[in-house]
């Protein structure tokens, strides 16, 4: 039926007398409103549902009904479809046959919406009263329950109400339309209409952006996502990240402020670094996308890495890029231990998934060490920490002393000292050296050293107990800060001990000594628990490398500021932790006790010099790894004694490092307009391998290490220097690293040598 024919049946009903209602369906919103236009007249009394409802309530039916029936005058019934239907298709079908059968004294129009499905009775006499407008439906929108108009997205405008549910339905154009209410959608299971709900701060900052549906609600407390709620309203999370932190994909580069932040600001951040998963740091992004519960966000930063293959192409970066975000935040003691109990579970492999950051971590590293480090050789280990711990793999590194002997002891030294172990040829090398002691010839005295150096200007740093095995670390620090360094290695007076080892302090006025005990406390006393009854472990190392890595930084300081013109590390004897780890040392008798934890004993007119003892004036010095009875076993490192890492000492030059200084390497027969940017060097039986360099400034006392093997460099006049590689037979590729007064001034400068007869097509 179209509407002019349903107006002319209802003006054809109105002017009879009628006891019995009619009702008409309409589909549109416009048609409504023209019948309400057209009947809004003369005695015509419209009746709304929702005047029946109070507040935020469903509608008094019986009170509504009541007054139907003692209406005076014509009734038009509106407003009924909405509080009907959102009970259901049966509800809705039996409160209409209701109407339909309700005894009135005047004319009774009911006006329902949408209703055709359920104008199905059993009683088929209701049809005649029944007028259905056969017309497009409008669409029905859906409708949010909420209980704070605080989850509605800004733009939009709540109905305040469940008594104003059918203003909601006619408002195709709003869609959704929001309620605020304290009715819930499980109140109406069977309901017609599409009734949604946003029950707490999640599900409205989920209408304010969709983008948060990503995250799970578990996420957050209802108080953070209401506080986020608060802070996204009006915006959604792309303007707040643009905002607060620039652009979605450099986020993790506010982390540094992370632990400044309130709990609420930290959880926000992680918040965005989920739903923008986007940052160059790949690790960063492997966290985020597994992190189910905030509080498990620096917990996970340790653990994930644990998920990564070491074989793995990119492991070495993500390694990098967990420990750079690791040191941007304040670390958990507690996460931090259990990564460390919990990595053991690698076995050997847990090494290369500790990192340098936290004491924890490094002690782990040593008790790894004790168990799986003989499954390394010291250059797996060197190239190992070089990522992980590169303080350990600067101590482990190469050094190339003028002699063989020192290269080699203190190599195998520095490597047994950190796996806190004795290799059975290391104390062959030992017992050898006991009996030989070529450091007497290949080592001068200290006083004879010192006295050759210009200290003019200079601040003397007198480190007790600093031995030969620190150099290369040493070495490798200054580099880092920009220093130079002329390495002198000579050896102190016996006993090697400080009260017979202090001539230089004469040299120098006392002003400009600066004396520093806490590496010889550190062997001697083993502070903070750290002597051999605590633990076996050489977990002092830690301490040890810290305190020259500062007074390196400290030389620096000063030598920047111009406090002086160089510094000059001196010290009176080395010591020997592998004398305390040894497990099989013999007590030796003598008349008198020994003293010094065993390492010399005072003579007497008795004694015969016992074979691994070497004569130190008033005393006996062992200089093997055995003790003298009568004193007691030393807690961390020991001196006393004649062992190389309790003699040899170095003195070392700093001073700022020339910048200007060059270094370019050439074949012996061409110049440097006509050089190759890599040298090639032909040989043959009768023509050996030789190049030259020439450098910018003035080298003293120079050599070239190849492959450890040391070469001579001797000068040619005008910058230019000759280097004798005549050990060198093999066509390979080479690196070449050049030498000034024992440090290192060029490295890794390349090289070939080919076969004179090949030509060019030998040349790798």
């Amino acid at each position: 039926m179209d509407l002019k024919n349903c107006i002319d049946t209802v003006d054809r009903y109105l002017k009879k007398d009628n006891t019995q209602p009619m009702l008409i369906d309409v589909q549109k919103r416009t048609t409504l409103d023209k019948l309400y236009t057209h009947y809004r007249v003369g005695n015509n009394r419209f009746i709304s549902v929702s005047s029946y409802c109070k507040d935020d309530q469903l509608p008094l039916w019986d009170q509504l009904l009541a007054d139907l029936q003692n209406a005076k005058q014509p009734i038009f019934f509106i407003d009924s479809a909405a509080f009907l239907k959102i009970h259901g298709t049966e509800y809705t079908k039996r409160k209409l046959y209701e109407l339909l059968s309700l005894y009135v004294p005047n004319a009774f129009v009911i006006i329902t919406y949408q209703c055709r499905k359920e104008l199905v009775f059993k009683d088929k006499r209701a049809y005649d009263r029944i007028l259905v407008l056969d017309e497009k439906e409008d669409p029905i929108p859906s409708i949010y329950f909420l209980n704070s108009s605080e989850l509605i997205p800004s733009d939009y405008a709540p109905i305040h109400g469940i008594n104003h549910i059918f203003e909601a339905i006619l408002e195709p154009e709003r869609n959704p339309v929001y309620i605020i209410t304290d009715k819930r959608k499980d109140a109406f299971p069977n309901s017609l209409l599409r009734i949604l709900e946003i029950s707490s701060p999640y599900l409205g900052l989920c209408m304010v952006d969709p983008l948060t549906s990503f995250i799970d609600e578990t996420f957050g407390t209802d108080s953070q996502w209401e506080y986020a709620l608060q802070t996204i309203k009006g915006t959604n999370w792309q303007t707040y990240v643009d905002t607060h932190f620039g652009s979605s994909t450099i986020l993790d580069a506010s982390l540094p402020h992370f632990d400044n932040w309130s709990e609420d600001e930290q959880w926000l951040y992680l918040v965005t670094l989920k739903l923008f998963n986007m940052s160059e740091n790949k690790y960063l992004r492997m966290v985020m996308a597994s992190l189910s519960l905030p509080s498990q966000f620096r917990s996970s930063l340790y653990r994930k890495i644990c998920e990564c293959d070491i074989s793995n192409s990119d492991y070495a970066r993500l390694y990098r890029e967990r420990k750079s975000l690791l040191s941007q935040i304040n670390i958990n003691q507690s996460d931090c231990i259990d990564f460390c109990n919990f990595v053991k579970c690698k076995g050997k492999y847990a090494l290369y998934y500790l990192t340098d950051l936290t004491q924890s971590e490094k002690e782990t590293v040593f008790e790894l060490l004790d168990l799986y480090g003989q499954t390394f050789t010291r250059e797996e280990l060197e190239q190992l920490f070089r990522l992980t711990y590169p303080d350990l793999s600067d101590y482990l590194s190469n050094f190339i002393f003028r002699d063989s002997l020192l290269t080699n002891y203190f190599d195998q030294y520095r490597y047994q000292k950190i796996i806190n172990k004795i290799l059975p040829e290391f104390y062959d090398l030992v017992k050898e050296q006991s009996f030989e002691r070529r450091y007497n010839r290949i080592l001068l005295p200290r006083w004879t050293e010192m006295n050759k150096i210009d200290r003019t200007g200079a601040q003397l740093y007198f480190i007790d107990a600093m031995g030969v095995e620190y150099v290369p670390y040493i070495e490798q620090k200054c580099g880092e800060l920009g220093l130079s360094l002329n390495i002198h290695v000579c050896r102190c007076e016996l006993p090697s001990l400080t009260k017979y080892n202090k001539e230089f302090e004469s040299l120098v006025d006392s002003e400009h000594i600066t004396s520093i005990k806490n590496l010889d406390n550190l062997k001697h006393d083993g502070i903070n628990n750290l002597d051999y009854e605590h633990t076996k472990l050489p977990i002092h190392l830690i301490a040890e490398l810290k305190l020259l890595s500062d007074v390196a930084n400290k030389i620096k300081e000063h030598l920047t500021r111009g406090d002086f013109k160089k510094a000059i590390i001196i010290s009176d004897h080395g010591a020997s932790r592998l004398a305390v780890i040894n497990e099989s040392e013999s007590l030796v008798q003598m008349d008198m006790d020994g003293s010094h934890s065993g390492r010399c004993c005072l003579k007497s007119e008795v004694d015969v010099q016992p074979d691994f003892a070497t004569d130190a004036g008033d005393y006996w010095a062992l200089a093997n790894y055995d003790r003298f009875k009568g004193s007691r076993r030393a807690s961390v490192e020991v001196h006393g004694g004649a062992t190389l890492e309790e003699v040899a000492v170095p003195i070392i030059e700093v001073s700022l490092k020339n910048h200007s200084i060059e270094i370019v390497l050439l074949p012996v027969e061409e110049s440097i307009s006509s050089s190759q940017d890599v040298p090639t060097i032909a040989v043959s039986y009768k023509k050996k391998a030789q190049l030259k360099l020439y450098s910018t400034s003035k080298l003293d006392n120079p050599y070239a290490v190849v492959n450890n093997q040391e070469y001579p460099v001797t000068p040619m006049g005008d910058g230019f220097y000759h280097i004798d590689l005549s050990n060198i037979t093999q066509k390979n590729s080479y690196l070449l690293d050049v030498y000034s007064s024992g440090s290192i001034v060029a490295k890794n400068l390349p090289f070939k040598v080919v076969k004179e007869s090949g030509g060019e097509r030998d040349i790798l």
